[in-house]
């Protein structure tokens, strides 16, 4: 009975730790980031990008009372017949905060960086590995190049053609049934491994 009892604070303990741990860095966040006025800065970039819940965590802070845009977009240079062509876009508003925000976007790219090339159903895949993460944050609510304030660039990595999976089969596309044997007769597990 009495060892119930230690586990018991000793986890009430560990919780407790825990928040203080996690507040500590917001409160360390907003001590450092106090005196600039707007700020923008993703926290963590997975070293591979692909569609299977990837989330990127953003942190912000504005200073205008009026809303400004902030843009995240992920850019590859050139394809077969484009060139500084955008895979992925979202963007969001904010406004005047003395607080740190965190917003987390998921990553849904382009089907031609997703998945691998399908002969049957005529889908070719692209064979680009690199690209450009862009975060921007604008004056005002409005996307225009002259009216930039903050802008970071990243650089990822996609998956190579070789280790993306099938269109037909995968689990990260919800448009196919993968019940069907005949398409989707071996999926890959949770021991595939993103190398």
């Amino acid at each position: 009975m009495i060892s119930r009892d230690y586990f018991i604070i000793i986890c009430t303990y560990s919780l407790g730790y825990f928040y203080l741990i996690q507040c500590q860095l917001t409160d360390r966040y907003d001590q450092l980031l106090s005196n600039e006025l707007d700020y923008i800065h993703v926290k963590h970039i997975p070293s591979i990008l692909h569609n299977d819940n990837v989330y990127l965590p953003i942190i912000y802070k504005c200073s205008s009372l009026s809303r400004r845009r902030i843009s995240l977009s992920i850019r590859i240079d050139q394809t077969l017949d484009r060139t500084n062509f955008t895979v992925f876009r979202r963007h969001w508003f904010c406004q005047k905060s003395a607080e740190i925000k965190i917003r987390s976007i998921r990553v849904d790219l382009h089907r031609s960086l997703a998945y691998a090339s399908d002969i049957p159903s005529n889908f070719q895949s692209w064979p680009i590995e690199q690209g450009q993460l862009n975060l921007i944050m604008y004056i005002n609510e409005q996307e225009n190049e002259n009216e930039i304030l903050k802008k970071v660039q990243y650089n990822v990595r996609f998956l190579p053609i070789y280790k993306r999976p099938s269109i037909r089969s995968y689990r990260w596309n919800p448009l196919i049934n993968k019940t069907i044997e005949t398409i989707c007769p071996e999926e890959p597990g949770e021991d595939f491994v993103y190398l």
